[in-house]
């Protein structure tokens, strides 16, 4: 079965009546996304965004998008200092994507709030 499928999908009684609320994440078990697939959903998400958009799609956006896939992944929020800044970035157990390293290596990210 693949990281998108139905496996979270409610009991239903022969009623209709639903038996419990739909779980996700960890509680249903699904698979956490490689990091391969993380990479081209990533590029997924870059590839959608609107030119004519008039508002901001910036990281926090586009990592949330990421995140939000079927599978496990987390979504980080992070800083570094000097000068400060704010990042949002999507990992997985074998990495991450969308941490851009850049010219700061001496200054990485560090998480501050990681949902799972």
């Amino acid at each position: 079965m693949s990281c998108g499928s139905a496996r979270w999908a409610a009991k239903v009684r022969q009623d209709g009546q639903s038996t419990s609320a739909p779980s996700y994440g960890a509680v249903c078990g699904l698979p956490y996304a490689r990091l391969a697939r993380l990479e081209a959903l990533y590029t997924a998400v870059l590839a959608v965004i609107p030119s004519w958009w008039p508002g901001r799609i910036a990281c926090m956006e586009i990592s949330l998008a990421t995140a939000l896939t079927g599978c496990q992944a987390r979504w980080v929020l992070g800083a570094r200092f000097l000068p400060d800044a704010a990042h949002a970035w999507a990992e997985a157990p074998d990495g991450a994507v969308g941490r851009d390293i850049g010219d700061a290596v001496d200054r990485p990210w560090m998480p501050v709030l990681s949902v799972p």
